[in-house]
């Protein structure tokens, strides 16, 4: 476990040079990240779904851009969903704590459903990412981290 918790935190490292680069086709951008992604693939025995590692998914959508580095919209039209790194030209990054050990995930369950024709007006409404997750007011996880709050006694988030 904590040696595929090495590799994925290597991959979103490598993301994050390769982000930092200027490249002449954005379209570039996700093709030349499949000979990695294979590799990474085999040692993980991991599932990639548009651009986020199915163990990891909490992790691989705690990116961010920075505003002056990034494009909102990719250069060459659509490329990946808004929740995806790769939708974004320029630099996107994780926050170095996103490295630590010991993250653990409260999403219990996620669905993401492919891009749909709206019936009415002809237009194309993109992918649609679900999470089902334990939820609190953010004052009220900053004061459980502040208390010492245990992240296994989830009950604590819900009463």
């Amino acid at each position: 476990m904590e040696r595929r918790e090495d590799y994925l935190s290597s991959w979103y490292k490598i993301i994050e040079m390769y982000s930092k680069r200027n490249l002449t086709s954005p379209r570039d951008k996700l093709p030349a990240m499949e000979g990695p992604l294979a590799i990474l693939r085999d040692m993980t025995d991991d599932v990639y779904i548009y651009d986020l590692w199915k163990s990891d998914l909490y992790r691989s959508l705690l990116w961010h851009s920075h505003y002056r580095w990034t494009r909102k919209l990719p250069r060459g039209g659509y490329r990946a969903p808004t929740w995806s790194w790769a939708s974004r030209d320029g630099c996107v990054i994780w926050d170095e704590s996103t490295f630590q050990r010991g993250w653990r995930s409260l999403i219990e369950d996620f669905d993401i459903s492919p891009p749909q024709k709206c019936a009415h007006c002809d237009q194309t409404r993109g992918e649609q990412l679900e999470l089902v997750a334990l939820v609190a007011p953010l004052k009220d996880v900053l004061l459980a981290f502040d208390n010492g709050w245990d992240p296994d006694d989830s009950e604590e988030l819900t009463s």
